[in-house]
């Protein structure tokens, strides 16, 4: 019979491997994200930064220091700024999401209204994060 510490231990490292799982596919999308034009990258890796925090530091080291996402991934993460262009991909996205599930489901209009109010809050919030400054340069003049 387990005890109850092996039970939460189970429990623990089960719930660490879903989040680890979660953040591989959301670093893959976040990086398909970077190359397809419409699908917003930044988003996706910010989840999976926070999906690494939870389950596997060695992880979201590597993704917040990396070379080609980790400086915008840091901004939003320390400062809460955002590429001007990776907020209007992802409310343009967001937008797309939330006018096809609308026209294309069954729900009721109270349902689309919860959808839409639920779109609305989450493209203010993006629209309020402050624009990412430049990084600085090494250059001396």
């Amino acid at each position: 019979m387990e005890t109850a510490k092996s039970v939460k231990k189970n429990l623990r490292d089960g719930r660490r491997l879903t989040f680890f799982v979660l953040g591989i596919g959301f670093t893959t999308i976040g990086i398909l994200g970077l190359i397809l034009p419409l699908l917003p990258g930044t988003i996706f890796l910010i989840l999976a930064a926070a999906c690494f925090t939870r389950s596997s530091p060695r992880a979201h080291k590597w993704l917040v220091t990396n070379r080609f996402f980790g400086v915008e991934l840091e901004a939003f993460l320390e400062k809460r700024q955002m590429r001007t262009k990776a907020k209007i991909q992802a409310i343009a996205v967001l937008g797309i999401g939330i006018t096809i599930s609308i026209i294309f489901s069954d729900i009721p209009l109270w349902g689309g209204m919860l959808v839409l109010t639920i779109g609305l809050g989450v493209a203010s919030y993006l629209i309020g994060l402050n624009p990412q400054t430049k990084p600085p340069t090494n250059h001396s003049y």
